[in-house]
């Protein structure tokens, strides 16, 4: 009966950790050499991390880094990768999950201004086919904060874009495992395993 108790306890524990709200913070300044930063704050900001907050490596060390190899496993080889592409439904699959994932996602803060442009008329204007709807709502709904400014004559890519978000990673818990448990997925993962032996 204790064991019961037990596992009813921490499997209460688990959804309560699971309940507080994840907040992450994104940074990106492109004037320049592009610097990224992310970072993470869960439980009210006790569990905190940053990505981005390295030191600067000097490009021989870069260069000593890259050359190297890990010796281990190899991974899949580009074969295996097509083939898992190719898998019927797959695709779909990833769209509905990636869609689910942004649905639950509450932007707290979002300034963004950029420059983008592709160097072609034809380029740019596909490119604001695609981006044109997302700015349109975003700085309707975020005011003046969101500034996208398409540039058709030029290829460039500068500007600064700030962000916070918040989600509570319980609710990730369902669009995974339909994601997981579905055939092409499952398929997938098949022939990842089949190849790899």
């Amino acid at each position: 009966m204790w064991v019961i108790a037990i596992l009813a306890s921490l499997v209460i524990l688990v959804v309560l950790a699971l309940s507080v709200p994840l907040d992450l913070g994104v940074s990106v300044d492109m004037s320049g050499r592009p610097k990224f930063r992310m970072r993470l704050k869960w439980f009210f900001g006790l569990i905190s991390g940053e990505i981005g907050k390295k030191e600067d490596k000097t490009e021989d060390e870069e260069k000593g880094v890259k050359g190297r190899r890990k010796p281990g496993k190899k991974g899949p080889g580009v074969r295996t990768m097509l083939e898992i592409l190719r898998t019927r439904g797959l695709l779909r699959r990833v769209r509905l999950l990636l869609k689910d994932i942004f649905r639950l996602i509450r932007i707290k803060d979002l300034a963004a201004d950029l420059k983008v442009g592709l160097g072609d008329p034809a380029g740019t204007g596909v490119l604001f086919a695609i981006m044109g709807p997302l700015h349109f709502f975003l700085s309707s709904s975020l005011s003046d904060r969101v500034k996208v400014q398409f540039v058709a004559d030029e290829a460039v890519l500068e500007g600064s874009l700030h962000g916070s978000l918040r989600l509570q990673p319980i609710l990730l818990i369902p669009p995974m495992l339909r994601f997981i448990i579905s055939r092409p997925v499952l398929r997938a993962a098949k022939i990842l395993v089949t190849k790899n032996r």
